[in-house]
């Protein structure tokens, strides 16, 4: 059984997203239409993660000195305001303004989530809540990208939008009236943990926790953005099945969008297995897996194997990725969640939005074959560090 404050803030984040989501498979399409230039729609798009290198410090400092459910109610009414004024303000600086004000929300509302998780779970539990927690919020963004492009080719792209908001404001009557923020673990911690500075090998748990996260989400940055250059390269405007040729843009949507259905479908099957058999073997297991199939892709040719290899390249990354939240929250003690859950992500944040830009970048000096290379070099570094620092974590 899922504990209901788990459940309620999952569907709350999901609410949340469909908005942010909407607007990646949607906004290019409308781009003309919006009157917005190429580079404007690529800083609209980008602007609200590098927001969140800043903001998810000051969601963490707000939360501890106001407790986290105020902030949590009036970020979710903020988020329904900022989707529907995505609808209403199509002018570029007031987009600007709104996707920089939404990467503020969302550093509050993905805090809540993460710590609400950390809460309501014990060791043996919380790599499927955590689970759990990312399949149901993901659905949020698949709802928003699929439901929200149909609603758009039937009723208009700001009527949508419009709609989201007016979705995304009643989940904030909901936390409104039914927090599903939890004190029930904190409570249980003991006086002495909440005061006492955190023993040095804690710290390096978390240094070694906020690295890996950091190259886990670059490298998935890195394959995200470039795939679709590989196959161009490899096969030019079309992929020979040998019984179909498939357009090169599809071919790579359908490969992408597979990081997304693992893990919608299998993150909380994922997470069990580290309660199970530990944090540790699938942190390792997950970055092996990734720099072999990095490796895969930097020589064949073939597009089976290269298939093949993104998908066990995606399945590692949802697998990873879901442990690493898991075990950031029990390295925490409940004194330094919220410092520790927004550094983390702060990292993580960092990666995903170094990784496309630093790919191409190496693009311009190495061949894709050396690209890849250097990914897999940044798997075993986190490998090394992730074991070397984080070596008392079980």
């Amino acid at each position: 059984m899922i504990p209901r404050s788990i459940l309620l803030i999952s569907c709350l984040v999901a609410l949340s997203l469909l908005g942010d989501s909407m607007l990646y498979a949607v906004l290019p399409v409308k781009r003309e239409a919006l009157g917005l230039q190429v580079w404007q729609l690529g800083v609209l798009l980008s602007i609200n993660r590098y927001v969140r290198l800043l903001s998810n410090s000051f969601a963490g400092r707000i939360c501890d000195r106001y407790g986290r459910r105020r902030p949590f109610v009036i970020v979710m009414f903020a988020a329904a305001l900022i989707t529907a004024s995505y609808g209403i303000c199509f002018e570029f600086w007031q987009l600007l303004i709104s996707r920089m004000l939404w990467g503020v929300c969302w550093s509050f509302i993905r805090l809540e989530g993460l710590n609400t998780v950390s809460d309501a779970g014990t060791s043996d539990k919380r790599g499927r809540y955590m689970g759990f927690f990312q399949s149901i919020s993901r659905a949020g963004s698949a709802i928003g990208t699929f439901i929200g492009a149909l609603l758009t080719d039937c009723i208009g792209f700001g009527r949508t939008l419009v709609i989201f908001g007016g979705v995304t404001g009643l989940g904030a009557v909901v936390s409104l009236f039914r927090s599903p923020t939890s004190s029930l673990r904190a409570s249980k911690e003991s006086a002495s943990e909440r005061v006492l500075t955190p023993s040095l090998p804690r710290r390096r748990k978390v240094y070694a926790l906020e690295f890996t996260g950091f190259c886990v989400y670059f490298i998935a940055g890195v394959m995200v953005a470039t795939l679709g250059h590989l196959l161009l390269t490899r096969f030019g405007e079309e992929v020979n099945l040998g019984w179909y040729l498939l357009p090169v843009a599809t071919t790579t949507g359908l490969l992408v969008s597979m990081r997304w259905i693992f893990d919608l479908t299998l993150a909380p099957y994922l997470g069990h297995l580290s309660d199970k058999y530990g944090r540790r073997m699938m942190v390792n297991a997950g970055l092996s897996l990734s720099a072999a199939m990095l490796l895969v892709l930097s020589f064949t040719a073939d597009i089976m194997y290269i298939a093949m290899a993104t998908l066990l390249f995606f399945l590692a990354v949802t697998g990873t990725l879901t442990v690493l939240y898991a075990a950031v929250s029990e390295t925490a003690t409940a004194h330094t969640r919220n410092k520790v859950m927004s550094r983390f992500v702060t990292f993580t944040d960092f990666g995903s939005a170094s990784g496309p830009l630093i790919a191409y970048q190496m693009l311009a000096i190495f061949s894709l074959a050396g690209m890849y290379l250097s990914s897999v070099a940044i798997c075993l570094g986190a490998i090394f560090v992730y074991n070397r620092l984080g070596q008392d974590e079980e």
